[in-house]
């Protein structure tokens, strides 16, 4: 089932003239961790802010076939994006991004002023759930990674890898749809990067959850291990300067062991990471 559909976009950044990334047809689909991978400055972070409706990357489509939809339920449930930025109505745009997204990123962003388990507990509470609904989820979230005895603990008082820990909690916590995450496991060792990976897809690929999850990463073999699905995203040569470009055959879904494209092409796990070690080190 697809969660987005997009189709003839040029992402630039207001008050910018250079396009950042073409997406001339990009499908996201439900019940998969998609992960995003390309070379530096290609535009993986720009994707994220697009599809999470983060910053205003739409002002260079033009195009009368363009189109920006996002499925929340099912395919009758369209939702034309583009509008929202249209009006510039922050409240709009607030409401969706509380109703249907959830991130997590490399800065965690977790407050000092509470405690760790407020941290967590406080996407709970923004979507209208009771202080006590709001702990009860926020420490189940705990118990997934690991870190209830921390609960109460001042977030001063955490390493970075506990911080980061708290941050995936926090994302979990939430009524998402969607969750997008740029570099999450940057920060943590090896052991705690996998559990992270292992509850996140396993959360993505019960059909029952309805869910998607967006992951932009630098770390081949984790892709490789972890994703539903691949999107590579291509460096082009636009009037001089670099940026991105996307269509469906850059995107490689996950099938017995191998990956295969929309054109039907078909790549072992050693054939793929070539191809993505490429994609990622790729200079003009």
């Amino acid at each position: 089932m697809i969660l987005f559909e997009l189709k003839n976009i040029n992402c630039k950044y207001p008050g910018t003239l250079k396009e950042v990334l073409t997406i001339e047809n990009l499908s996201v689909k439900k019940g998969k961790l998609t992960f995003v991978v390309g070379e530096s400055g290609v535009g993986k972070s720009t994707l994220l802010e697009t599809l999470g409706m983060m910053n205003n990357t739409l002002s260079g489509s033009h195009s009368n076939d363009k189109s920006f939809n996002f499925y929340p339920l099912n395919k009758d449930s369209a939702i034309n994006l583009f509008p929202y930025w249209n009006n510039d109505n922050e409240t709009l745009l607030n409401e969706l991004r509380n109703n249907y997204f959830s991130f997590v990123f490399q800065n965690n962003n977790l407050m000092d002023s509470f405690s760790a388990l407020e941290n967590v507990m406080l996407s709970s509470l923004i979507q209208g759930k009771s202080k006590e609904q709001a702990e009860a989820i926020a420490l189940d979230a705990l118990a997934k990674f690991d870190i209830t005895d921390l609960a109460h603990t001042s977030t001063k008082k955490l390493s970075g890898g506990q911080k980061q820990r708290f941050a995936f909690a926090r994302a979990f916590a939430k009524d998402y749809v969607v969750l997008f995450g740029d570099e999450p496991t940057g920060n943590l060792d090896p052991v705690n990067a996998d559990n992270l990976l292992v509850q996140l897809k396993s959360v993505i690929n019960d059909s029952a959850s309805g869910k998607g999850a967006v992951v932009v990463s630098h770390d081949i073999e984790r892709t490789l291990r972890f994703a539903d699905e691949i999107i590579v995203i291509s460096s082009i040569n636009d009037k001089g300067h670099k940026k991105g470009f996307i269509n469906k055959e850059n995107v490689y879904s996950t099938s017995n062991k191998q990956w295969v494209n929309p054109k039907g092409a078909v790549y072992d796990n050693d054939k793929m990471m070539k191809l993505l070690i490429t994609a990622m080190t790729k200079k003009e």
